[in-house]
């Protein structure tokens, strides 16, 4: 009885995979037109760091949906406020899991320092 309660314990835990990618890191990021010239300029709020998801989930080996980084970053902007519109020092990281022939997830993770027009 415990060899075969090991050994099904063994299976489901290798049937679950999962994994995580940093995407790309970068100083400023933007999904809107800003002007770098205005002469009110912007500020940084380096006391914050907003984060946004996108997610798609995959149902029987058919995925839903793809998530992509424009929808995470406009989702954290939005966390952010009104007056944001860029994020300085982003990290962006993909993850996804699943179980096999059944459900999984996968996600793209954006986090930044909100810019603001002043």
């Amino acid at each position: 009885m415990k060899h075969s309660l090991s050994i099904l314990v063994a299976v489901a835990m290798l049937s679950l995979s999962s994994c995580s990618t940093r995407v790309f890191d970068c100083t400023l990021y933007s999904t809107k037109n800003i002007d770098l010239n205005r002469p009110q300029g912007y500020h940084v709020d380096k006391s914050v760091i907003v984060e946004g998801k996108d997610k798609g989930h995959i149902i029987c080996l058919i995925p839903t949906r793809n998530p992509n980084i424009k929808e995470a970053t406009e989702r954290a902007m939005a966390k952010a406020g009104p007056k944001c519109v860029a994020l300085s020092d982003v990290k962006a990281d993909s993850s996804s899991w699943w179980i096999p022939y059944i459900y999984g997830q996968t996600s793209v993770t954006v986090q930044g320092h909100p810019v603001n027009e002043n």
